[in-house]
């Protein structure tokens, strides 16, 4: 009887039915769908939006504002992907996006905003750029940024 509770009792061990997971090719580095960098000053969402891009499979790095997004692309490189809230202090997303589109045309960015207002056709007329109004459904948001990258 003791043989079959230490059985149960060892949860550490896959089950030999479940494929092992891949090896990253970066040491260090889990496999992801690609790089995204999250910039919003409520700290709720942007842990929460990490958080569903995380556990969608993409690495996450966030930001509380354009001026710290700046600070992040400059420290680590080979984003995929920006999703940016259009109203923050400091620096908005407005400005991020023109900062990328001067230095990274090519980096796609996915706008969010609780104020549709915030949306101007001058921002879409950009390429790689789209937005998401707030609030949004998980499953939007993912639609939204794989469409964004071409893979939807």
């Amino acid at each position: 009887m003791t043989a079959a509770i230490a059985l149960f009792q060892d949860t550490d061990r896959p089950e030999p039915w479940e494929p092992a997971p891949r090896p990253s090719p970066y040491p260090g580095v889990s496999p992801a769908l690609g790089r995204v960098l999250v910039v919003d000053d409520d700290e709720l969402l942007r842990q929460v939006v990490g958080r569903m891009l995380e556990e969608a499979g993409y690495h996450v790095v966030l930001a509380a504002d354009g001026l710290e997004a700046l600070e992040r692309l400059a420290e680590v490189t080979g984003f995929d992907a920006v999703v940016a809230d259009l109203r923050m202090p400091r620096m908005g997303g407005r400005s991020l996006g023109e900062h990328l589109a001067r230095h990274d045309p090519e980096l796609p960015v996915l706008y969010i905003s609780g104020y549709a207002s915030d949306w101007e056709p001058d921002l879409a007329a950009r390429p790689a750029r789209a937005f998401l109004p707030k609030p949004f459904a998980e499953s939007d948001l993912l639609a939204s940024l794989r469409d964004l990258l071409g893979r939807g």
